[in-house]
């Protein structure tokens, strides 16, 4: 029976990464296809390049992605509804579409910003993009705790993939040979504070609407013991 519980436990922890990765992918990912989708519909410059999608994919997946599979087992699995297969809840499936149509909206806030210099303009959509992704995995790292109670280092590759990233991103910006593949230009110091400030309004959100649906979620239980015992 002991084996059972702990069994029970394990495909609990490895349902909720599962569930963590798809929350992270999925949006960031519908995100980038809106920005593209946005400009044929509006018939306008592409602010971000094939190449430069190619690029953001492929190395978010790989050092942003994957860290989310070595976050530690949440506490009190074993408390939670049992589980129905449901990987893509309501909570879900709204988060993909609130965070993609952010993350468009950072993109072209930034993107027109700068749209006097084609290079600079593209140089910083792409990395909002890459620090939108950043930022979003911070908070994606629980999908009902805030960020900061994830703040540990028990999972070190999630550091590491971040450094990893930004050190790239600098790479794709300032090296010669990658701003001719990239079609990408130097920024200087005031449009990184943008991308920075800008890319964080997804942590803000995200943890907001934590807040919000964990406080629905506390107002019942405190609704239904009342009920059962009002004293």
């Amino acid at each position: 029976f002991v084996t059972i519980v702990e069994a029970i436990d394990e495909g609990r922890n490895v349902f909720r990464k599962i569930q963590k990765i798809l929350a992270w992918l999925l949006p960031t990912n519908v995100g980038e296809g809106l920005v593209v989708l946005t400009a044929f519909l509006l018939g306008i410059t592409l602010p971000i390049l094939p190449v430069q999608i190619l690029w953001v994919n492929t190395v978010t997946a790989v050092l942003l992605g994957t860290t989310l599979v070595f976050e530690p087992k949440e506490q009190n699995l074993l408390k939670l509804k049992p589980i129905t297969g449901e990987l893509l809840n309501p909570a879900i499936l709204f988060r993909i579409i609130w965070v993609a149509i952010v993350l468009v909206l950072c993109a072209y806030f930034l993107y027109f910003k700068y749209d006097e210099n084609e290079l600079i303009a593209r140089t910083t959509a792409m990395n909002t993009i890459v620090f939108f992704e950043i930022f979003y995995l911070l908070s994606s790292r629980s999908i009902s705790l805030s960020f900061i109670k994830t703040l540990k280092f028990e999972n070190r590759a999630i550091y590491l993939g971040i450094f990893a990233m930004i050190v790239l991103q600098l790479v794709a910006t300032y090296s010669p040979h990658f701003n001719v593949i990239l079609h990408t230009a130097p920024l200087d110091a005031s449009t990184w504070f943008e991308i920075v400030a800008v890319s964080s309004l997804v942590l803000l959100l995200a943890e907001l609407e934590k807040y919000v649906r964990n406080y629905k979620k506390t107002l019942k239980l405190r609704t239904l013991r009342d009920l059962i015992w009002p004293y």
